[in-house]
């Protein structure tokens, strides 16, 4: 199971990092999993004293995507990685 949950998550990164993944989001949430909804929200800071890759405030879209409810332990991180070299 953990390995199924763990599939979904360079997906999810990727969307997040670029933006406007056009992946269909299935009806059925998958075990373990909730759905995060298609929605926009401020990304960034105005703020002087920030580094300049943090701004200025824009607004981000992203498409609903599912990610898992609880973090993933270091112990099942390495399990994930043993099988899938």
């Amino acid at each position: 199971m953990i390995f199924k949950q763990l599939s979904y998550l360079i997906p999810i990164i990727t969307c997040l990092f670029i933006g406007g993944c056009g992946v269909k989001v299935s009806p059925v949430t998958p075990e373990g999993m909730v759905l995060i909804p298609a929605g926009e929200f401020l990304m960034g800071s105005n703020d002087v004293e920030v580094s300049s890759n943090e701004g200025p405030v824009h607004t981000v879209y992203v498409d609903a995507f599912y990610i898992d409810k609880y973090e993933v332990t270091n112990a099942q991180y390495k399990q994930f990685v043993d099988a899938n070299p």
